[in-house]
């Protein structure tokens, strides 16, 4: 079952987005601007332009930041897809688990998380 209170912290995200970051910018300076934007392209560019300028720390807390937002405003679509992965497994699986009540709180998390995400 999910655990809400295993989710990281909001400090816990910003710590990993900023190791995350790092590693961006570390790929920037070794491997040149054109593979640093070619990693960034599914994040978008308002997150690789921050990595980009984020060399002097005060872009690297903001693309953090911008990371975690990024990041939380997925959380519901993974409640989602667990969701349905439990209704499914509910119907074809041998496995003795109650799928059935694991989908029922995924659907209820995904539709907490995405009001949290809306509001």
């Amino acid at each position: 079952m999910f655990h809400d209170d295993r989710f990281p912290s909001e400090e816990q995200q910003l710590h990993f987005c900023r190791a995350y970051i790092a590693a961006m910018q570390q790929l920037l300076q070794q491997d040149g601007a054109a593979a640093a934007e070619e990693a960034l392209a599914p994040a978008g560019a308002a997150l690789a332009a921050a990595v980009v300028a984020g060399g002097g720390g005060g872009g690297s807390a903001a693309a953090a930041r911008l990371l975690a937002t990024k990041a939380v405003a997925h959380v519901p679509l993974s409640h989602l897809m667990w969701a349905l992965w439990g209704l499914i497994q509910a119907k074809t699986s041998d496995v003795e688990f109650d799928y059935r009540g694991y989908a029922t709180q995924r659907i209820q998390r995904y539709h907490a998380t995405k009001r949290a995400v809306l509001a």
